[in-house]
C-alpha cells in the first residue's frame, strides 16, 4: 500500500455539518502531518474563521445550517473576507443538479467532491492539488481557478494570475507569505483592468444594459480597493448608472478612469 502523502501546510478549516465526517477528515489530516485543524459545524463559525484566521485549506459543505456557502467562497476570492484570496477550497456538494453545481463552480472553489463523501476521493483531489494548482483567471464576473476547456468564440482571453500553493512543499521562511503578497497585488491589478475593460465597452456601446451589467464589478471594486479616491469614484459611477442619465454616467465614468489611472 502506498504511503499517504505528507501535507506541508498551515491551518486547515473543516466546516462540515456531519460530526462523523468531520472527525474522519480531522483524523486523516492529522495522519498526514497537519497540526493546525479547526473543525466547525455551523455557518456563523465558518464566517468568523474566514474573517479572523489565515486559512491554507478550507473544506466545507455547500450548505451549512440552510445557508449556501458558495457566496462566502466568492467573497474570499474577491478579497471581501479573509486575508488573501488564495486558500485551497474544496466544496462538498450535497446539492447535485446541474444548475446547482454550476452556481457552486462559479463561486471559485478549487475542487468539488460529490456527497456522500469518500475520504479517499477527497484526499486524491488534495494530492492532485498539491502537485499542480490551476492558475486563477480574472474576468468581469469571476475570479478563481481556470475551469475552461477552451476559449469561447468571440471572447477576449482572460487575465491569468498564478495562485500560490500552500501544499507545494516546504519553503524558505516567509517565502509563502511573500508569494501571497505578490500574487495578491497581481490580482488587484487584473481586477482593475477587467473592470476598466468592461467600462470601456459600456462607454463605446452607449447601451444602458451594458452599464447595468457593470454595477457588480464596480461595487466590488469599491469594496476591495484601499484607494479612497477610487472607492469614491466607483460609488459615484454606481449611483450614476442607477439614474440612467447618460451625461451623469459619462462624467462619473471619466472620474473613475481618472482615479484608476492617477491622471489629473
Amino acid at each position: 500500500m502506498a504511503k499517504p502523502m505528507v501535507l506541508h501546510c498551515g491551518t486547515v478549516v473543516l466546516a462540515i455539518a456531519n460530526p462523523l465526517v468531520r472527525r474522519a477528515m480531522t483524523d486523516e489530516f492529522r495522519h498526514r502531518g497537519v497540526g493546525e485543524i479547526v473543525a466547525i459545524g455551523d455557518f456563523a463559525a465558518l464566517n468568523e474563521a474566514a474573517k479572523s484566521q489565515a486559512i491554507d485549506i478550507l473544506v466545507l459543505d455547500d450548505v451549512l445550517a440552510d445557508i449556501q456557502t458558495g457566496p462566502l467562497i466568492r467573497d474570499i476570492r474577491y478579497g471581501v473576507v479573509h486575508g488573501h484570496p488564495f486558500p485551497l477550497v474544496l466544496a462538498l456538494a450535497h446539492q447535485q443538479t446541474e444548475a446547482q453545481l454550476r452556481v457552486l463552480i462559479d463561486c471559485g472553489p478549487d475542487a468539488i467532491v460529490l456527497t456522500p463523501v469518500s475520504i479517499a476521493d477527497l484526499f486524491s483531489k488534495i494530492e492532485k492539488l498539491a502537485l499542480a494548482r490551476k492558475p486563477f483567471i480574472v474576468t468581469r464576473n469571476y475570479i478563481g481557478p481556470d475551469r475552461r476547456t477552451q476559449l469561447r468564440e468571440g471572447t477576449q482571453p482572460p487575465r491569468f494570475v498564478d495562485a500560490p500553493n500552500p501544499l507545494a512543499g516546504p519553503m524558505e521562511a516567509g517565502g509563502f507569505q511573500d508569494a501571497i503578497q505578490k500574487c495578491s497585488e497581481a490580482l488587484k491589478t487584473a481586477k482593475m483592468e477587467a473592470s476598466l475593460d468592461q467600462l470601456a465597452f459600456a462607454l463605446k456601446s452607449g447601451n444602458a444594459e451594458a452599464f447595468r451589467e457593470l454595477i457588480p464589478a464596480i461595487d466590488n471594486l469599491a469594496k476591495t480597493t484601499s484607494k479612497q479616491s477610487l472607492k469614491d469614484a466607483a460609488h459615484g459611477l454606481s449611483a450614476a448608472i442607477s439614474t440612467q442619465v447618460f451625461d451623469e454616467i459619462l462624467q462619473a465614468s471619466k472620474n473613475l478612469l481618472t482615479a484608476a489611472t492617477g491622471k489629473a
